[in-house]
This record gives C-alpha cells, sequence and structure tokens, in this order.
C-alpha cells in the first residue's frame, strides 16, 4: 500500500463509533514525530551510567554475561511484540531498521486497545519476570537483565503514555513510501473527523 499524505486533504470517512454520525470528511494533519530519535538518545545516554554500575557492582563477567544474554533478550522481547500483533493485525511484519538502531513492529492497523496490548506485551512476558526472579533469587546477572530490559522498554512505555494522552481510542495503521519502507503513522480518530499523520524516520 502506498500512501502520501500531503499537508490539507479532505477524504471519505467512516461512521464515528458508537454515534451514527458520519463524517463527510477527514482533517489531515501532519507532524513530525521527533519521540523515536528523543528515545534512542535518552536510552543510549542511560546506558552508560547502567552498565558502568553493573561493571563495578559486580565485575565484568556478569557485565559481559548480561550483554550478550541482552541480545538474545531484545529478539525475545520483539517476538513478543510480534505474536501478540499477529492475533490482531495477521499481515504483522518484522522490520530492522538499522539507522535507528531499533526493530519496527509493522502492525499495518490496529485499534487503540490492540495497540495498547502489543506495546505492554515485553513488559507483561519479559520484564515482570526477569523482576520477579530477581526478587526472589536476588541473583546479580538477573538484574542486570531487568535493567537493561528496562531501558529498552522506555520506547513502548513512552508511546503507550504519548497514545493514551493526544490519541485515545484513535486507529493506527502505518504509512508506506513507494519503495514499500514504513515512513510513519497515522491516528486516525473518527470521532473528531481527524487523521494525524506522523514522520518518524526522516
Amino acid at each position: 500500500m502506498v500512501v502520501h499524505v500531503p499537508h490539507s486533504h479532505s477524504l471519505p470517512h467512516h461512521p464515528s463509533e458508537g454515534t451514527g454520525e458520519k463524517c463527510s470528511y477527514a482533517e489531515y494533519v501532519v507532524k513530525k514525530y521527533y519521540l523515536l530519535s528523543v528515545l534512542v538518545v535518552i536510552v543510549n545516554l542511560l546506558a552508560i551510567p547502567v552498565v558502568f554500575f553493573i561493571g563495578s557492582s559486580y565485575g565484568s563477567n556478569t557485565l559481559l554475561q548480561a550483554l550478550l544474554l541482552y541480545i538474545l533478550l531484545i529478539f525475545v522481547r520483539e517476538l513478543a511484540h510480534y505474536i501478540v500483533t499477529k492475533r490482531r493485525s495477521p499481515a504483522v511484519r518484522l522490520r530492522p531498521l538499522l539507522r535507528h538502531g531499533v526493530i519496527v513492529v509493522d502492525y499495518v492497523r490496529l485499534g487503540y486497545k490492540d495497540f495498547m496490548r502489543v506495546a505492554s506485551a515485553p513488559l507483561i512476558i519479559v520484564q515482570l519476570p526477569i523482576t520477579l526472579l530477581y526478587l526472589v533469587l536476588s541473583h546479580p546477572l538477573l538484574l542486570a537483565l531487568a535493567l537493561l530490559h528496562a531501558l529498552s522498554s522506555l520506547g513502548d512505555v513512552f508511546n503507550m503514555v504519548y497514545i493514551r494522552i493526544f490519541h485515545k481510542g484513535a486507529e493506527l495503521h502505518m504509512v508506506y513510501s513507494e519503495k514499500g519502507a514504513v515512513v510513519g503513522f497515522i491516528a486516525e480518530e473518527r470521532d473528531k473527523c481527524r487523521a494525524v499523520f506522523y514522520e518518524v524516520w526522516d
């Protein structure tokens, strides 16, 4: 699907859910989504003192083991995103974006509640068990993994908060370039007859 979103555009719109009213057009608002770039910088800056803390408190062996297991954990967390998304949006794909140091779950189209379930999946499937295991076993390696995974979860947490504050109830779907690359997403607010297009990668 190729989508071009101009700065001002009108198009037929879906009926508002639960109201029976119809939007004769939807206003497109185009915004730059700087949150991703900011989060990448924040996570990288926070990783420095976290890694230093682990290395100085528990030794280089624990730090090395934690970093190696953390790489595996990243794939597990993205798999959690993928599995939950797959149940809601069968066309889901995983897209590595090396330029930004992230893996994007291309969910194609998700409702608000499903988006929240997808975003919170790694917190429930990965973060919670590791944290509970550390509280029970008090093993330094578990603490290191819990801290590192908490850092990688900041993006999900911030996105959940952002969507909750600014686009509660919206339907979210990806936007693609002519080459099929993800270039952003749209928050479609049926109750306001508005669709906010967020450019993400440029």
